[in-house]
């Protein structure tokens, strides 16, 4: 085999070119003159004939999306990790995450929230999380212990 046997794997496509012969003919379907037969004929994104554009016709969202920056807390329940812990276990967010309780927001675990609902009658050792005020007294009441 020598360097004029090697043929490529593929031809390279070329992008077709308009007004070259073929079915489309002489004007390639953009008519005989005007604005849209020449090269430099588009009309930009909103272009209402003249009209005025429906995105002038709104007023601005002001304040909109100053929030969204904040990455609310994952809310669980005490009756939930009553469930799905054993007496003793640590509950932080890596565990809670490997049990599928709280998922990762924007690629990261987010920071944990334990609400009181619920009665716990196992001691439970938390670590890198936010209590309500009655979450935190069942947990001290049950024997448990609160790291932040």
């Amino acid at each position: 085999m020598q360097i004029h046997d090697v043929k490529p794997n593929s031809s390279n496509r070329r992008s077709q070119r308009i007004g070259r012969g073929g079915k489309r003919g002489t004007y390639s379907g953009r008519g005989v003159k005007g604005y849209y037969a020449h090269s430099s004929s588009h009309v930009r994104p909103g272009f209402i004939g003249g009209d005025t554009p429906l995105f002038k016709k709104f007023p601005k969202k002001r304040g909109q999306g100053i929030s969204s920056i904040h990455v609310k807390p994952a809310v669980l329940n005490l009756s939930v990790i009553e469930k799905y812990f054993k007496t003793n276990e640590q509950v932080n967010p890596k565990t809670l995450f490997e049990k599928g309780l709280i998922r990762k927001q924007a690629g990261a675990l987010p920071a944990v929230k334990i609400l009181g609902s619920g009665e716990i009658k196992k001691v439970f050792n938390f670590d890198d999380c936010k209590f309500s005020a009655s979450a935190k007294g069942k947990v001290a009441k049950a024997g448990g212990k609160i790291k932040s």
